[in-house]
């Protein structure tokens, strides 16, 4: 029986959701390291990471920083998310996979 054509994966689709994975990530990825480089001030000194602090207060930098933080990690989740495998088989393929490759992230 085939599938109705509302049902049938679109490639357009998959695109848009790669496009926004890809995008999300990256995005996640330059606020980590903005964020670790702010962070290593503290390194050159307490007065220059109070500065910072105090600069990224007065203009609500901090406040809109975490909102876009977690809206992008909201559209990673929800665009990456549709690639998690739901068949017992395709689960069952990738814990054997998983169980071959001993290492310490996946199985010792």
């Amino acid at each position: 029986m085939e599938k109705p054509e509302a049902l049938r994966p679109s490639p357009r689709v998959d695109l848009y959701l790669e496009l926004a994975g890809l995008i999300s990530g990256l995005l996640l990825v330059i606020i980590l390291w903005l964020h670790t480089f702010l962070v290593a001030t503290v390194i050159i000194g307490a007065p220059v990471f109070d500065g910072v602090a105090r600069f990224l207060e007065r203009y609500y930098i901090t406040h809109t920083a975490i909102g876009l933080g977690l809206l992008f990690g909201l559209v990673h989740v929800i665009s990456v998310s549709r690639r998690i495998p739901t068949a017992y088989r395709a689960r069952r393929a990738v814990w054997r996979v998983a169980g071959r490759m001993r290492h310490a992230d996946t199985f010792v």
